[in-house]
């Protein structure tokens, strides 16, 4: 009788933690990202870390060719994931990367593309072989929270309360940014930060007829 009680006990109590487990709860947590005069930066990767938390899941996501411009302009994925690159356009393009993270090139085309798997940590800069003017990156992270800051500058991220530590990337970032510990508590909250950026250069008027 007793050891079924000391049974019953234990089995009472390992229900106890995996119902505790499986409701942990998050919060809502936004970061607002702005350049050095106070102005939203959208396009601004922020990356989130832990201690022992592995990192994310690779998927298969997709940067388009449209209107000779790569959509977006700035991707994150997490390191194993799987891109293509659709061309929407009418005219072919070549896409190819010479950076050390991914060197890859597919050759002139319409429609879709292979897939291109990116397996190493860093930052991948995209181009078009035939129209200079297109340009595009992809972040490829191991961080288990990641994403890209919208037209406000704004991400937005469900987070279990805790000290985590903040990575920022930008195309036009001055210099390197050092990681910083951020806390997030039991209740949703937005938090501000500054990245120092150069102007962002001209747009490219040449009309490509090809």
């Amino acid at each position: 009788m007793v050891l079924g009680a000391a049974l019953l006990a234990g089995l009472l109590g390992s229900m106890a933690t995996s119902v505790q487990a499986a409701t942990v709860a998050t919060v809502a947590w936004q970061l607002r990202v702005k350049d050095g005069e106070g102005r939203p930066l959208a396009d601004t990767v922020v990356e989130l870390s832990q201690p022992g938390v592995a990192a994310g899941t690779p998927r298969k996501t997709s940067v388009a060719q449209r209107n000779k411009t790569f959509v977006p302009y700035v991707t994150v994925v997490p390191t194993g994931s799987t891109v293509v690159f659709p061309n929407e356009d009418s005219v072919r393009h070549h896409v190819y990367s010479f950076s050390p993270a991914k060197t890859f090139e597919i050759p002139l085309y319409h429609g879709d593309s292979v897939p291109v798997v990116f397996d190493k940590q860093g930052v991948v800069v995209l181009g078009c072989n035939i129209h200079d003017s297109m340009l595009a990156y992809i972040v490829v992270s191991d961080a288990p929270w990641q994403a890209v800051s919208d037209a406000s500058g704004v991400v937005k991220f469900d987070l279990p309360p805790g000290t985590y530590q903040l990575k920022l990337w930008h195309p036009r970032q001055q210099q390197p940014l050092p990681e910083q510990a951020i806390e997030v508590g039991s209740d949703a909250a937005v938090q501000t930060i500054s990245l120092p950026v150069s102007a962002p250069k001209p747009v490219t008027t040449m009309d490509y007829s090809y």
